[in-house]
């Protein structure tokens, strides 16, 4: 019996380990140390979140999580800190929230909100990422509020989060 008692502790324990491990996110808007800086204060007081590092030119953050909770906390963090990617905890997707958009929804005019807006790089990439965009005239970007409207005419909202998420930035579509 106590055998099968220790086996058993060490099989629990294991299974603890086992959901600990790396997070990794890919395709990041990292530009610049202001970036790198803002990824570090959106982990940094996550539960269960330790070891962020970000690599500026592959366009990645890296980071520990304790579980798979504490992964998706980190996300969520990152996330609202206005940056975006593709998420794994090994090996396992994990999904960025919804940014709000409405399927098929048109507008004459966006707002976005929460969109990491560090520096004059950010807000260029943001600006290269819509400027294709069917119906899209204009961007205009608010570092200070960390906000962007987008404006023209019939303009596709899901495509324009689109954009902005594959560019490496997360947006939440204002109400």
């Amino acid at each position: 019996m106590r055998i099968a008692s220790l086996v058993l502790m060490g099989v629990v324990g294991l299974m603890g380990i086992a959901s600990a491990g790396e997070v990794e996110v890919k395709g990041v808007h990292v530009c610049c140390g202001a970036c790198v800086k803002g990824v570090e204060s959106a982990l940094k007081d996550v539960e269960g979140v330790s070891g962020v590092n970000c690599d500026r030119a592959a366009k990645t953050v890296v980071f520990e999580a304790d579980d798979a909770d504490a992964a998706a906390a980190g996300i969520e963090a990152l996330a609202k800190g206005g940056f975006h990617g593709t998420a794994a905890h090994e090996g396992e997707a994990i999904e960025f929230p919804d940014s709000g958009a409405k399927e098929d929804a048109k507008a004459n005019e966006i707002t976005l909100t929460n969109v990491h807006l560090c520096c004059a790089a950010c807000v260029k990439a943001v600006d290269a990422a819509v400027k294709d965009i069917e119906g899209v005239s204009e961007a205009v970007c608010d570092r200070d509020e960390s906000t962007v409207k987008v404006s023209g005419e019939n303009v596709s909202v899901e495509a324009v989060v689109k954009a902005l998420n594959d560019s490496g930035f997360h947006a939440t579509v204002a109400d």
